[in-house]
């Protein structure tokens, strides 16, 4: 394995460089460079005070290179475009009063050990503790000795497949999770703490660059859609890392759209993600001698997104209000360019600040998007990736009818889904994973050209289980009384609708205790019965609407209870919208939630007073609810409910 690393992503260690930096040492890392033209980014660096910065300098205008900065002394080690994405390996060798620097395996050049500005504190892996500096990788084998290794000894490291931890006077060694026997040697048992951004990554035993290069990270900013409209081709004319033009050193991650048919200039283009207009500057001519007009969009606390060379007091938002995605922003001009054309940007501290020497751009993916590379003959789809120069994007019509609705909450529990499969293959996985000791927590079903598609999560269990699917009421109440007296009740429910009829699919879990039900009720019939228990002590336990019809039909179960409640029925995403947000600042999260396509999208909620941290989206295709998950479960987010409905 190795620690993946992207904005934002570092990993403490309790190695303090008071172990070993006084005295003759070898810090020793294995690294992959996702990106060659770009900004500092140490491999190793100090978490405290002083300077020791071991990875990627500053490669603005084309000057790629390794930086090696400790105290005083620095040696940068020129490197070719072609370094990135394959794997090296670098050693700092104290011997004395000099450092001898080694690139994989091979001598490159020495350093005088400083007179002042040591490190002081602990060894940091990727990141440094200055907010515009980033490794983007893979790093692995970190290795701090106690003596300077010969060059043989370090030729021999560089050769290795993995540390094994007996390497004579090996004070301590990071390999992410794998590559000995057990017992592991104390001496690759140090703690190390990794923020989001950081993670362990299983790669190739060989060091196979291609395979394990097609495995390096995207960064975990904001879910972002192309800037424009649906189906509207565009092209990259600059991408990431380009030294041949201007996107190096701290504007490495920034892209340029042109239309590949036509003229840009004065076409409006929309927000890629929510967020709230930070700054707008719109003075300057639609020419390239002056200044670029540009807005600025906040995404997070430390994220904004820059759209730069807009048209002339085009803009169409102003300071302080909120856009969501897909809101229009301005025109395309060409302020302070040559040619027309949009330039986007994530950045730490946005186009408007005052902090020059501390703004960097952020590599940044987008999601669920088409690319083209032979101009639009063939098309393709991926969920999450970054553009590259010359290839023609656009944002895809839906294929599939079916949209989700999910919130996730602060969580590490494993956790295996399938999504939007037909019954065989979800049997099938179904079968794989009960042994395996997973159990169902969620399950969703959805009908499309009279098939029945389920979605599934499953988490770590070891309780019994039974279920019954695409069964009639009957068959189904049948099922219920013959638990229900053997000590099971419901776990999870869910209707759909086929040929008019309704089937029920159930899930049924070890657990003793009363519970009241209703079936296929009107709502009138559903709030009657609610009414009734709820000063008897039942609260709900699950709650099912679907379309029937044109009517909107209720099951439900209550259970023992006397938590508070809230529930909104029936209502359009703007009354819910309006309902969740009057609700959260007292505490209110999301238990349960419904949604169904009846004369529109209408959604049943209830909430719980919980005060936990919550995230949700709505009415959202797969390919962005898999892109949001994707980025959410590395920051330790699990999915906590969802529901899917069709358009």
């Amino acid at each position: 394995m190795a620690l993946s690393l992207t904005w934002g992503g570092c990993a403490d260690t309790s190695v303090a460089f008071s172990e070993f930096f006084a005295s003759d040492h070898t810090v020793a890392v294995r690294f992959m460079m996702q990106f060659v033209n770009a900004y500092d980014g140490p491999l190793l660096a100090v978490h405290g005070s002083g300077l020791y910065f071991i990875g990627n300098g500053d490669g603005r205008g084309g000057n790629n290179k390794l930086s090696i900065r400790i105290g005083t002394g620095l040696l940068d080690i020129p490197v070719a475009s072609s370094f990135q994405e394959s794997w090296h390996h670098i050693a700092v060798v104290r011997k004395g009063s000099t450092f001898t620097i080694y690139l994989d395996g091979v001598s490159k050049g020495t350093l005088a050990v400083p007179s002042s500005n040591k490190p002081s504190g602990t060894l940091r892996l990727g990141r440094s503790d200055e907010i515009h500096q980033q490794f983007y990788g893979f790093i692995d084998d970190v290795a701090v000795f106690t003596a300077a290794l010969t060059t043989s000894q370090v030729a021999l490291l560089a050769a290795a497949k993995t540390l094994t931890g007996k390497e004579v006077n090996l004070l301590a060694g990071f390999i992410f999770g794998d590559g000995v026997s057990e017992p592991v040697p104390a001496t690759l048992k140090r703690p190390v703490t990794c923020v989001p951004g950081a993670h362990n990554v299983t790669v190739s035993n060989s060091r196979d660059n291609a395979a394990d290069s097609k495995l390096l990270p995207l960064s975990l900013v904001s879910h972002m859609r192309l800037p424009f409209e649906q189906g509207r081709i565009v092209t990259i004319s600059q991408a990431f890392g380009d030294p041949t033009i201007s996107h190096s050193g701290y504007a490495a991650f920034c892209y340029d759209f042109m239309f590949p048919d036509g003229d840009i200039n004065g076409h409006t283009f929309r927000a890629s993600s929510p967020g709230t207009v930070a700054h707008v500057w719109e003075g300057g001519p639609n020419t390239s001698q002056g200044p670029s007009n540009f807005v600025t969009i906040q995404q997070g606390a430390t994220e904004f997104c820059d759209y730069l060379h807009l048209q002339q007091n085009s803009c169409g938002v102003k300071s302080g209000e909120h856009v969501s995605y897909g809101t229009d922003l301005a025109t395309v001009g060409r302020s302070g360019t040559g040619s027309p054309h949009l330039h986007q940007a994530v950045t730490n501290l946005g186009e408007h600040t005052a902090d020059r020497s501390h703004f960097v751009t952020i590599a940044f993916p987008f999601c669920n998007y088409e690319y083209s590379d032979d101009s639009g003959a063939t098309w393709h789809h991926v969920i999450r990736g970054y553009l590259k120069k010359g290839q023609w994007v656009r944002n895809p019509v839906p294929k599939s009818p079916v949209r989700y609705t999910a919130a996730w909450t602060p969580n590490t529990t494993g956790e295996y889904q399938m999504y939007d499969v037909p019954y065989a293959k979800y049997r099938a996985r179904y079968d794989e994973l009960w042994p395996q000791g997973w159990r169902l927590y969620s399950l969703s079903i959805v009908v499309v050209n009279d098939v029945p598609l389920y979605t599934a999560v499953w988490r770590p269990g070891s309780g019994g289980e039974y279920q019954i699917y695409d069964a009639s009421y009957a068959s189904y109440r049948k099922r219920y009384d013959e638990l229900w007296a053997k000590g099971w009740r419901l776990k999870l429910l869910t209707r759909y609708v086929i040929g008019g009829q309704i089937r029920y699919t159930a899930v049924w879990a070890p657990k003793t205790g009363g519970e009241y039900q209703i079936y296929d009720a009107s709502y009138a019939s559903y709030r009657a019965r609610y009414d009734e228990l709820w000063p008897q002590g039942w609260r709900l336990k699950l709650i099912d609407v679907i379309d029937v019809n044109g009517t909107l039909s209720y099951t439900a179960a209550w259970e023992p209870s006397k938590e508070g409640e809230y529930q909104i029925y029936g209502a359009t995403f703007a009354q819910f919208k309006a309902r969740y947000d009057e609700l959260w600042s007292g505490g209110w999260r999301l238990k349960f939630i419904s949604t169904c396509n009846s004369g529109g999208t209408k959604i049943t909620a209830v909430w719980r007073q919980t005060k936990e941290l919550e995230l949700w989206v709505h009415g959202w295709e797969y390919a962005d609810l898999r892109a949001r998950y994707d980025v959410l479960w590395q920051q330790g987010w699990r999915l906590k409910l969802f529901d899917r409905f069709t358009v």
